[in-house]
């Protein structure tokens, strides 16, 4: 099956169920509601009481009779001359779901006269005993119709029969002032061998004196699978038969059932009227049976039966969708590369919910990139969002967006996604590769505007999700043990190319089942921007922060609580208590945990040791790692350590906790260290390298050839070439 094909039909099969759903939803909610039928049904005789002389129908079973009812027994009893009314006594339904009550509603309007419910077994199943209250009313009633008085009596079990006693002698005390008395009920009042037998025995021996003592004329019950009439104590018991369930005769065929019940006076005239339908055998007639049953079933069930066979055909299509795609899981070697194709010049978009001028690792890592493949002569357009006093430019298209929490400089922006200016300046410029630098939100906009044009999209991953989740007001656990893997798992496999800042960042996308092609590279530094540093901006914040000379550390991070800046300063407390060399350390950034930090800063009685910038520009970092000692990090939650890099690219050898993001960038010992989560063990690196005057400079120079390798310039050419061969593969 063609691709386009399957995908139609699918469309399709969707289309279907929801338009199905919403049908049977306001079926549900405005079909026109029945309530009190039979009392509605008693008012309408009462407006009517005719003569001495009447007819009425006692139906049979009605229950699964679509075919027969409906077709047959309907329109014949709608043929019978001055008939009054009908009468069901009881499992008038399959059994007593809304939906099967519904449905005998709308068979019952098709009767040319009023009927009347009696409560059955049928109608109490499913939970329906309090919906034939709400659609017929009380399980037992009485009313009068010209010289006759008709009673309705539940012998189900039901209701509390010594209750209904004292009822039925009151109504039986009414009927003696009438020439004829009519009782319907369930269950035959006696019999072993019926189906229909009351379980009640006291209850029915009540019934039977009562009836005899008060000369009532007919019992009508449902008790067998064909019509008979029995005389006992003066009474005529009759069993109403069938009026759908089928009661096969290998001589007569199958038999459905009603009386027509004749009155003239005290004169009572019953005749069986049979529906006869002929078989030439037992054993095609069952077959018939069953074929009615099963068409009974799917009219009362047609919309469940058409949502499940679509919900079942739209499995199957899936299915075979998934196991008629061809997969091979060994690298392709025909998409390299075409010569002509090495010095194109590409056309990218880039994605990103945060950006410059607002600070962080992301917003710079993107500026960092797509200042480098300018360079290299490629065309980028950012796309992010707009905050305060900045506007849309040839390289940026600002997202108009509502501003967030925190109170910053600069706050948090949530873009606007679904501006139609996005769309639009996208389909302005012909991309030929879209990378988007998150999974959800902007990411996810690149996404779908790159599918829809048929472009390649490559991920950059980041952050670790889950190292956030106390940032939630809610299901923490569940998202950082199972939402954030499955997000960068979902989107991950829908992207082309993913880069993955480090060996341990690739082995994670790895573990969660991203099978993409994968590109391990840093973000990269601009080393340009630590030569335009002059000596005397240095030797400035020398002065501010180390005034006497004393051993000036930084630390570059959010101040939030994956951060863990809070081990940082207990840490530096231990350092303080446990040497005499005097040291101070610059905090570079803002965060919500801004205030926190500060009152612990001051717990700690480390105002001196511990000072807080605040916000430094992007641009002027540099001159803080070169005014700088040493470097010391404490976050557990970076894929790359970007910022470690950077401090390196200073001259700045690092003290960090080994975590994803740290191990791969530390050569323990070599370029900085990177220790246990231990406040003494990495406070004890921390001594180390202030009284070690020596090897704190051999690590600097260590530290600043590591980091040669990472120019950004070198980095954007690998770049530019895995954008190439994800669209050579495209």
């Amino acid at each position: 099956m063609k691709k386009n094909i399957l995908r139609k039909l699918i469309y399709l099969n969707i289309i279907l169920l929801v338009l199905l759903g919403a049908y049977k939803l306001f079926l549900v909610l405005h079909e026109p509601d029945f309530q009190n039928r039979n009392y509605k049904n008693i008012e309408v005789l009462d407006q009517k009481q005719g003569e001495d002389q009447f007819s009425f129908v006692v139906l049979g079973s009605v229950e699964n009779t679509i075919s027969i009812f409906k077709k047959r027994i309907i329109n014949m009893v709608n043929k019978e001359e001055s008939v009054a009314f009908a009468i069901a006594p009881g499992n008038a339904v399959l059994d007593g779901a809304e939906e099967k009550y519904r449905i005998l509603n709308n068979l019952l309007n098709r009767l040319d006269m009023p009927t009347f419910v009696g409560f059955g077994d049928h109608e109490l199943t499913d939970g329906g005993t309090k919906r034939y209250y709400d659609h017929f009313g009380p399980y037992y009633y009485a009313f009068a119709y010209s010289n006759s008085y008709f009673i309705f009596v539940d012998t189900t079990g039901v209701t509390y029969s010594k209750m209904q006693k004292e009822w039925i002698k009151e109504e039986l005390q009414k009927a003696d002032s009438y020439t004829n008395v009519f009782v319907f009920v369930n269950n035959a009042l006696h019999g072993d061998k019926m189906d229909n037998v009351i379980q009640d025995k006291d209850f029915g021996s009540y019934l039977e004196e009562s009836f005899a003592a008060h000369q009532v004329d007919y019992v009508f019950y449902n008790g067998e699978k064909i019509t008979s009439e029995e005389a006992e104590n003066g009474i005529t018991y009759c069993s109403n038969g069938n009026a759908g369930i089928s009661s096969f005769n290998e001589n007569t065929g199958v038999l459905y059932h009603y009386f027509l019940v004749k009155v003239n006076g005290d004169q009572i005239q019953t005749e069986s009227v049979d529906e006869v339908t002929k078989a030439s055998n037992g054993l095609l007639q069952r077959a018939g049976n069953c074929a009615m049953i099963i068409e009974s079933v799917i009219y009362f069930h047609f919309i469940n039966f058409i949502l499940i066979l679509l919900a079942t055909l739209l499995l199957a299509l899936f299915f075979y969708k998934r196991i008629s795609k061809d997969v091979d899981y060994y690298r392709s070697f025909e998409h390299e590369i075409l010569p002509q194709e090495q010095d194109k010049k590409l056309n990218i978009a880039m994605f990103t919910n945060n950006y410059l001028p607002y600070i962080g690792g992301v917003p710079i890592s993107v500026d960092l990139l797509a200042k480098s493949l300018r360079k290299r002569g490629h065309s980028v357009k950012v796309f992010a969002p707009q905050y305060p006093g900045t506007e849309s430019d040839e390289l940026v298209y600002r997202c108009k967006g509502i501003p967030c929490p925190p109170a910053e400089k600069f706050k948090l922006v949530v873009p606007n996604i679904f501006a139609w200016g996005i769309k639009k300046e996208f389909d302005r410029n012909a991309f030929d590769i879209v990378h988007v630098h998150h999974p959800f939100w902007m990411g996810a906009k690149g996404m779908r505007l790159a599918r829809k044009s048929g472009k390649p999209v490559v991920l950059t991953y980041h952050t670790r999700f889950e190292m956030y989740a106390d940032n939630l007001p809610a299901f923490r656990l569940i998202f950082k043990n199972v939402i954030s893997h499955k997000l960068i798992k979902n989107f991950g496999q829908k992207c082309k190319g993913i880069i993955a800042p480090t060996i341990t960042a690739s082995e994670y996308l790895e573990n969660v089942g991203v099978s993409r092609k994968k590109l391990v590279m840093p973000t990269g530094i601009d080393f340009k921007r630590y030569e335009i540093i002059e000596p005397l901006q240095i030797q400035e914040i020398k002065n501010t922060y180390a005034p006497n000379g004393e051993i000036l550390l930084c630390s570059v991070a959010r101040l939030s609580v994956e951060k863990n800046i809070d081990f940082m300063i207990h840490s530096l407390a231990y350092v303080k208590e446990h040497t005499d060399q005097r040291f101070t350390c610059m905090l570079i950034g803002t965060g919500t945990e801004q205030e926190h930090i500060e009152q612990l800063i001051q717990e700690l009685g480390l105002e001196r040791e511990v000072r807080l910038t605040g916000m430094i520009q992007p641009e002027d970092i540099p001159a803080y790692y070169l005014a700088s000692d040493f470097f010391v990090f404490s976050s557990k939650s970076e894929t790359q350590g970007m910022v470690l890099l950077e401090a390196m690219a200073g001259k700045c050898p690092v003290v960090a906790i080994n975590a994803s993001g740290v191990d791969d960038v530390i050569q323990d010992e070599f370029n900085g260290f990177k220790t246990q989560e231990e406040e003494v063990v990495w406070a004890e690196k921390v001594i180390e390298l202030l009284e070690n005057r020596e090897l704190r400079v051999q690590m600097a120079e260590n530290a600043f050839h590591y980091s040669e390798d990472f120019s950004m310039d070198r980095l954007a050419e690998e770049v530019e070439q895995f954008y190439k061969k994800i669209i050579a593969y495209n």
